[in-house]
């Protein structure tokens, strides 16, 4: 699997709310963008950063986003 990024979980019921929109865009419709992105990504645990423990970041409701090696 190829690490893509860390993200707040999307499967937390309170994930729309950390959508980020673009100028003009309503949350609706960044939920829905986002939704998007996300079809064929593989969710799993985050990614260690300089500043965040994987278990940090867990603690944080974030998860890694991934794809199958190309």
């Amino acid at each position: 699997m190829k690490f893509l990024t860390n993200t707040f979980n999307p499967n937390n019921k309170d994930a729309r709310l950390y959508t980020v929109r673009e100028e003009n865009q309503t949350l609706d419709e960044a939920w829905k963008s986002y939704q998007r992105f996300l079809q064929g990504k593989i969710i799993g645990l985050p990614q260690a950063m300089s500043y965040h423990t994987v278990e940090e970041l867990v603690s944080m409701n974030m998860v890694g986003l991934y794809t199958e090696n190309e």
